[in-house]
């Protein structure tokens, strides 16, 4: 790989590491106004070596600041300048933190039929299932991941924990209705 290439994916890279950063700490409004500008400088500036993964940036960055209309919009564009995995998991991604979760699910599942071998994709439409709550979807993509990495899901724990709490509300909706309805005789 080029170095010019190598140079603007580890940009991009860190960029999206700090931006997670954001999206996943608390941080005070002064200094994520700080990073976000940080962030924003650096996306424009990664424009100038590689047009379509800046927009993706730009994407994600209006993404995270809860504009739809200019996430999908960056990425779209984006993706006309190159069709990348990477930038399409990334417009994935964006979708997931806008919300959008079905769209994203149904966008991921889309890159998954083109790319059928990448575990990150299959890691995605897991975790948008058990974002959506859909049990039976979770279980099938956790069991694939699992599959082609011999790592259990990341939610998987969780999900087993949720598994057992509905368990016990179930035992204990039914004796509780087995009371119920022996003290109404």
């Amino acid at each position: 790989m080029p170095q010019a290439e190598l140079a603007f994916i580890k940009i991009f890279n860190e960029i999206i590491e700090s931006l997670n950063t954001i999206l996943e700490n608390d941080m005070n409004e002064m200094d994520k106004a700080r990073v976000m500008r940080k962030i924003n400088s650096d996306a424009k500036m990664l424009m100038s070596m590689n047009k379509a993964y800046g927009l993706s940036l730009l994407g994600s960055i209006a993404g995270a600041n809860g504009d739809i209309p200019k996430m999908h919009k960056n990425h779209q564009v984006s993706l006309k300048f190159n069709s990348d995995i990477v930038l399409s998991k990334n417009y994935a991604v964006s979708m997931r933190v806008c919300g959008l979760l079905k769209e994203s699910y149904d966008y991921t599942k889309q890159l998954l039929s083109k790319n059928q071998d990448d575990p990150t994709l299959v890691n995605l439409l897991a975790t948008l299932s058990f974002d959506m709550g859909d049990e039976k979807r979770y279980r099938e993509h956790a069991e694939q991941y699992y599959i082609m990495t011999q790592e259990k899901h990341p939610n998987w724990a969780d999900f087993q924990k949720e598994m057992n709490e509905i368990k016990e509300l179930n035992k204990f909706c039914s004796s509780a209705t087995a009371h119920a309805c022996m003290v109404g005789m």
